[in-house]
């Protein structure tokens, strides 16, 4: 089953907002009924897609699992979701995956790796003086929360300099583009498919893609350790069911590009060369990428010594969090 909060692209802020607001009154909802019902938040991401898909084809049932999609707008939506206990699981990035480590303290478990971005997150600048990367020292750019200081950090370090030779402006996703637009800010961190908008912006280019920052940026589906209790084999199952998605999308392009790119509100021919910056993860990738020495855990080694946890920001909801003691190993892959 899928709870459908996305309906267009043109009501997907006000839909979003509101649903945001409705799931805060809340709190934490009422744990399932059925003890193999998995409550899974996701967001607009091209790789995130094939889990709908799944949904569609009715993967997740053939593995005996009941799975609610939970449609947030953006990584930040859906990880407050997670963090007030509204879901069982998210598919988001490792970023998010640690800034809930340092929010909370519990680290959910990667059970997971859908992808890792390869050109689909961007930065956008505005303007004929930031013909570059470097030309961004003393700009205002806009970020979403830790991601966005992530992918503008792994920028940055390319040309010798850091988050703290910019203005950070923390902003929503939903309004780069706006504040772009606007001239509020010089640059912004977008992704897929809100970068559409973005580049068609009078003036607008853009200067740095995931492309030069090769498996830097990973995303995942990781859950509460009580969901792997309670429901047996949860991460060979969700597995079983990447790989069958994997298959169906290998199998049926045409219409398989069709049904992800409806629910994104955008063309087949966009949401195929958005999918094109995005480099999925097969079953055989699996633990490979999740050892002990493997991609993901990396991934995470970076992030605990990231300084963008304590570089202040023009605009945040909440001073950025200090960094916590090392997050737990990933161990053996199972």
């Amino acid at each position: 089953m899928t709870k459908w909060i996305w309906p267009t692209a043109a009501a997907l802020a006000f839909v979003a907002a509101g649903v945001a607001g409705y799931l805060a009154l809340l709190g934490p909802l009422a744990g399932p009924a059925d003890s193999k019902h998995l409550r899974l938040a996701i967001n607009p991401w091209p790789g995130y897609e094939l889990l709908y898909l799944a949904h569609v084809r009715e993967l997740y049932a053939a593995e005996g699992l009941n799975v609610e999609l939970i449609q947030f707008s953006t990584l930040d939506d859906a990880r407050r979701s997670y963090e007030r206990g509204q879901v069982d699981a998210i598919a988001t990035t490792i970023s998010d995956v640690m800034q809930v480590f340092h929010d909370s303290g519990e680290m959910p478990e990667v059970i997971l790796v859908t992808d890792y971005s390869n050109g689909g997150d961007v930065i956008i600048a505005r303007g004929a003086e930031i013909a570059g990367v470097a030309a961004l020292k003393g700009k205002t750019v806009a970020v979403e929360h830790m991601f966005g200081r992530f992918v503008l950090d792994r920028a940055l370090r390319k040309h010798r300099l850091s988050l703290r030779d910019v203005r950070l402006y923390e902003a929503s996703v939903l309004d780069g583009s706006d504040l772009l637009a606007r001239r509020k800010v010089d640059a912004i961190v977008t992704y897929a498919p809100h970068s559409f908008a973005a580049r068609e912006i009078p003036g607008a280019r853009t200067i740095f893609t995931t492309r030069e920052a090769p498996k830097q940026v990973f995303d995942v589906v990781a859950a509460r350790p009580d969901a792997l209790e309670r429901i047996p084999g949860l991460k060979q199952k969700i597995t079983r069911v990447w790989a069958r998605a994997l298959e169906e999308l290998r199998a049926h392009p045409g219409e398989s590009i069709r049904i992800m790119a409806r629910r994104e509100g955008i063309s087949d021919d966009e949401f195929r060369a958005a999918l094109a910056d995005v480099q999925l993860v097969s079953e055989a990738e699996q633990a490979e990428m999740m050892r002990a020495d493997g991609h993901i855990q990396q991934a995470i080694r970076v992030l605990e010594s990231f300084d963008g946890w304590e570089v202040s920001v023009s605009q945040a909801a909440a001073p950025a969090p200090k960094l916590l003691k090392s997050a737990p190993s990933l161990g053996k892959a199972e």
